[in-house]
């Protein structure tokens, strides 16, 4: 489940925008009603009861459409004149943040979540 999310979020990273085109339009084509089945499937061989079933895999596709918007996001940070405005009001460097990392930090805490929810 963590590789074919960590593959998601790696081709809404490859094509520019993608994240934005999947949270505005229904899940009508081959491809994503493909996705929807194979996670779908995932959860279920986990454990997860059918009635939740919908419900953790709307909060998966969720935590990936975000965290990749917010990618799109981050990547305006990395102009200096920006970051260094950042710099002075947080307690971080936003420049050195580690997006993979970030990502699997809260997926891994997605899981441990679903995981809890599994018969």
């Amino acid at each position: 489940m963590i590789e074919l999310t960590c593959q998601y979020r790696q081709i809404l990273l490859s094509v520019r925008d993608s994240a934005h085109v999947l949270v505005e339009t229904p899940p009508t084509t081959p491809f994503r009603l493909k996705l929807i089945k194979k996670i779908s499937d995932l959860f279920a061989q986990l454990g997860m009861k059918q009635e939740d079933i919908f419900s953790v895999s709307w909060i998966l596709n969720n935590y990936v459409t975000s965290f990749v918007i917010e990618e799109y996001r981050m990547k305006e940070f990395a102009d200096e004149k920006v970051n260094a405005a950042l710099a002075e009001g947080l307690p971080f460097d936003v420049s050195k943040i580690d997006m993979e990392k970030e990502f699997r930090f809260g997926l891994e805490v997605l899981m441990e979540g679903f995981k809890s929810k599994a018969n």
